[in-house]
């Protein structure tokens, strides 16, 4: 896995582009292998425009990212032409998808290993944790993620990762931040 990250890393300092060329393109660079490491992954970026902040991302075969309102309302943000895991064929086509980010909310990206476990099905894992999200819209990150993992009360069967990104609560507010 930290090999396939650090390809994709470089590729998308070294050649920038929408993330779906990213993707494109590391898969084309994995198909060098003999035996190609496969792994699922979203590919994503933040960016500002003139109506606010929107997340450009594309998905190879990942679990979806949750956006957390302000006002608690979750959302999976599905996408509508879903890509396969990175390795598997360099020839099936990527594709970039694009949703507003709203003052204050929270785009949520995570590991399987903190929704999936053996003994139930994953709709349930996602629906807890989108749940548990909601009752946590304005807490500080740091203590978001950190009862994120925690209130799973269960051990985990795979790692666990989490990127949490919260909004400005206006653009003239980011503009101030340094």
């Amino acid at each position: 896995m930290s090999q396939i990250r650090n390809m994709l890393r470089a590729l998308a300092y070294d050649h920038g582009g929408p993330p779906d060329q990213i993707v494109s393109r590391l898969d084309r660079a994995l198909s060098m292998f003999d035996d190609p490491p496969t792994a699922t992954l979203v590919c994503g970026r933040i960016e500002e425009g003139r109506d606010g902040y929107h997340f450009r991302w594309s998905n190879a075969g990942h679990l979806p990212p949750l956006l957390i309102g302000a006002d608690g309302a979750t959302a999976y943000l599905a996408p509508t032409q879903h890509g396969i895991p990175v390795g598997i064929d360099a020839s099936m086509p990527r594709f970039t998808h694009e949703h507003p980010l709203p003052p204050g909310s929270t785009l949520l990206l995570f590991t399987d290993g903190l929704v999936e476990r053996r003994d139930q099905d994953i709709d349930t894992g996602l629906a807890a944790l989108a749940a548990h999200a909601a009752r946590l819209a304005t807490t500080p990150l740091p203590k978001l993620c950190a009862d994120l993992v925690a209130g799973q009360d269960q051990a985990f069967d795979d790692d666990v990762a989490l990127l949490a990104l919260r909004m400005p609560d206006s653009l003239s507010s980011a503009a101030g931040q340094t």
